[in-house]
């Protein structure tokens, strides 16, 4: 079943600020899914492409 979502939606993981080490693992890890192609075949598994981001990052929604 799709999901619908707005033009423009922004999902995160929260990372405690005082283990920043967490943080870059989890963004190296989605980083080699991306390259990988693993995280849009997630993605399409599940019917949610429409959540993709061009490129995982930290604190995209405030940039």
């Amino acid at each position: 079943m799709p999901v619908n979502f707005e033009p423009k939606v922004f999902l995160g993981m929260i990372f405690n600020k005082q283990n920043p080490q967490l943080r870059d693992a989890f963004l190296k890890a989605t980083e080699a899914m991306h390259a990988d192609g693993s995280y849009d075949a997630i993605l399409k598994k599940w019917d949610v492409t429409v959540i993709d981001l061009p490129k995982p990052g930290v604190n995209l929604a405030t940039s």
